[in-house]
């Protein structure tokens, strides 16, 4: 029980100790450089320090800045001239086209590229069908489906898009 009385008594005579110095900084009196006198801690800091005007109009990067805000989020469309058949595995993003800043990708060379679902014309879900390791995908049916897709650029301007496509009967 003196142990605790002990420990008690040196926390609260810390904590009296502590008061009292906040109390001599918050209400000292402080001269400043040019030898008036200011009362308080934090009016002693602000009053002694240097104050560098910033003139911010001279920045360069401001067109930068301006074409980044003004630059295009991404496109997705899908290569209507290729074909994809029921039962066959297909290397499915390279039907995707992706246009970045202008510029044209398929979707298989591009890493922020996903797949989100994939279903049929029933509203079945066959997004088990596509495999995003290998990035390929095989339909089963013969059919028209929606292909949800995402993607974003390195502005992290995204898009969604969904996309029809249609799966031939195997020849």
């Amino acid at each position: 029980m003196d142990e605790i009385i002990g420990f008690i008594s040196k926390m609260l005579l810390a904590a009296v100790v502590f008061i009292a110095i906040l109390g001599v900084l918050h209400n000292g009196r402080y001269s400043k450089k040019d030898g008036t006198s200011v009362t308080g801690y934090k009016n002693a800091i602000a009053a002694n320090a240097e104050v560098n005007d910033s003139n911010y109009n001279n920045y360069n990067d401001s067109a930068t800045v301006s074409d980044v805000i003004k630059s295009e989020s991404p496109e997705i469309t899908y290569d209507t001239s290729m074909i994809i058949e029921a039962e066959t595995e297909t290397d499915f993003l390279k039907y995707f086209i992706v246009t970045l800043n202008g510029t044209e990708y398929t979707a298989s060379q591009l890493p922020a590229f996903r797949v989100i679902s994939i279903t049929d014309s029933a509203g079945n879900d066959y997004t088990s069908a596509y495999s995003a390791t290998t990035k390929k995908v095989m339909f089963r049916y013969p059919g028209i489906y929606k292909i949800e897709t995402y993607v974003y650029d390195a502005l992290q301007h995204e898009t969604t898009s969904e996309i029809f496509i249609n799966v031939e009967e195997k020849q």
